[in-house]
């Protein structure tokens, strides 16, 4: 007698982060400015009328942004997470050189446990919130087992473990603390009960356990721009057929993702 198993699948929309821009023509934010209201939905911005001209400028949303002489990914460029940007150093040459910009790239990391296991216990480095490098590691178990059958990480070396949570059968859920200006998850507090997916956490529907994670990575800042956790049923012993990727909801802002021009380019807005 044939089995019938029903797949859920989840349909995640790619919503992106903000990057606000504001320059002025002279140093310490002084003279003519102008704004990118957005440079995460295009593929970079021209500065028009700031063109060769800009001397300082602020991150008022955002991470990471970098400064191109020429359209990127040409010319000479630097980039900075320093969200006040009084003044060019002298040593950049960027003074009034500067043509374009656009967001920091990213890089998306999967950690999923493989087969018959899944995230019983989570270690993690709360003194950094998660900052200078992506220090995560997850312990894939068998649903009987206390032991780890792998453990899946990003840069082992440089984790100072200051947090470990342990789950008696699975981590349910993960509650994210997320930092508005910079658009980024800084910290976790996984959850070994059930509980409910909002705004800043993602937790497994019921009779589902953790996976695994999937988290965008800002390739410059390793800070992680979107977090959501992959689930499966302990039923099916996570076979991989039936894996669901869960979101918090402030990945789910339509309006947002309706707006991204990833192959448009950006102008600069004069107030």
């Amino acid at each position: 007698m044939s089995k019938l198993y029903i797949i859920v699948l989840a349909i995640v929309t790619t919503v992106h982060c903000t990057t606000k821009i504001t320059m002025w023509e002279e140093p310490k934010y002084e003279g003519r400015s102008g704004y990118f209201p957005d440079l995460d939905g295009y593929i970079y911005g021209t500065l028009g009328p700031f063109d060769n001209r800009m001397s300082s400028f602020k991150i008022d949303i955002g991470s990471c942004v970098e400064a191109f002489n020429d359209d990127p990914p040409g010319g000479e460029w630097f980039w900075t997470d320093t969200r006040n940007y009084a003044s060019f150093p002298v040593k950049s040459g960027m003074d009034k050189r500067i043509s374009s910009m656009r967001s920091c790239g990213r890089s998306i990391v999967d950690l999923k446990c493989p087969a018959g296991t899944f995230v019983k216990r989570i270690e993690w480095d709360k003194v950094h919130k998660l900052k200078d490098g992506l220090k995560l590691k997850l312990h894939c178990m068998s649903f009987q087992s206390t032991s780890a059958a792998i453990v899946l990480y990003v840069t082992p070396a440089n984790l100072k473990a200051t947090e470990t949570r342990d789950c008696f059968t699975a981590v349910r859920g993960i509650r994210f603390t997320r930092q508005a200006n910079l658009e980024v998850d800084t910290d976790i507090d996984p959850d070994c009960m059930p509980g409910m997916t909002e705004e800043k956490s993602a937790y497994c529907t019921d009779g589902n356990a953790m996976v695994g994670v999937r988290l965008e990575v800002e390739s410059h800042t390793k800070l992680i721009k979107q977090s959501r956790i992959y689930c499966s049923r302990w039923t099916h012993s996570n076979n991989g057929h039936e894996i669901e990727l869960v979101e918090p909801f402030y990945l789910r802002d339509k309006e947002k993702s309706e707006n991204v021009e990833p192959d448009k380019v950006a102008t600069v807005v004069i107030p």
